[in-house]
């Protein structure tokens, strides 16, 4: 899979779907976009990416949000949108 250069969006960044399809597309170059309504666990995700050299900017909020719809704009061109919300 070749991101090099691409927008990636992911909401729910701070779960552990969402984390890891992050991690995956940050290694494949994509520049990261990541969301979710937990501040501590979608900045783990955004450490961990940022520490292995990838590109990242990060939105608190939630799905069907202004914000995220801000977040969608911001992001475009974006090829990629992952939505990895549950509630529990």
């Amino acid at each position: 899979m070749e991101l090099q250069g691409r927008n990636a969006l992911v909401f729910g960044a701070g779960g552990e779907v969402g984390a890891q399809v992050a991690r995956v597309f940050a290694r494949e170059g994509a520049r990261m976009w990541l969301s979710g309504p937990r501040t501590e666990s979608v900045e783990r995700t955004a450490d961990a990416i940022r520490d292995a050299g990838g590109a990242i900017r990060v939105w608190t909020t939630g799905v069907g949000t202004p914000d995220s719809e801000r977040i969608v704009t911001a992001a475009s061109p974006m090829p990629m949108l992952v939505s990895s919300f549950s509630r529990s």
